[in-house]
């Protein structure tokens, strides 16, 4: 696979929430430009393809798009816009402060497991 031109969803593998999104994502019209692999294999691939640096005990979504990575609220919002154009009108989210956007996504990131109990583990065929 040529990594420096894919566009790479890294989703948690544990989680209901991480799951629900995915199957989403995957029933879209344009979900065919989209890897998706779970969280646990981003640091082999990242060491020998992407040199990415992380923050320390990094646990949520990653989003690579032809070499440039998102984490976040921006993963988020750049996976929208790559899905339909009709997401494109979002886009003034992004002029919000990336630390308030992130706020709200570890607050729902910290509670994602109480959000959907007994849905723990993730049924997405990679």
């Amino acid at each position: 696979m040529n990594w420096k031109n894919a566009k790479i969803i890294f989703f948690d593998g544990n989680c209901g929430l991480c799951n629900g999104t995915v199957r989403w994502i995957k029933n879209q019209k344009r979900s065919y430009v989209f890897e998706f692999t779970p969280l646990e294999q981003f640091q082999k691939i990242n060491d020998s393809n992407f040199k990415i640096k992380l923050p320390e005990n990094y646990d949520g979504i990653i989003f690579i798009s032809r070499g440039s990575s998102y984490l976040k609220s921006n993963a988020i919002f750049r996976i929208l816009f790559e899905l339909h154009p009709f997401w494109k009108t979002l886009y003034p989210i992004l002029w919000i402060p990336q630390p308030f956007r992130d706020f709200f996504y570890d607050l729902i990131a910290q509670n994602r497991h109480r959000f959907l109990k007994g849905k723990n583990h993730c049924k997405i065929e990679v």
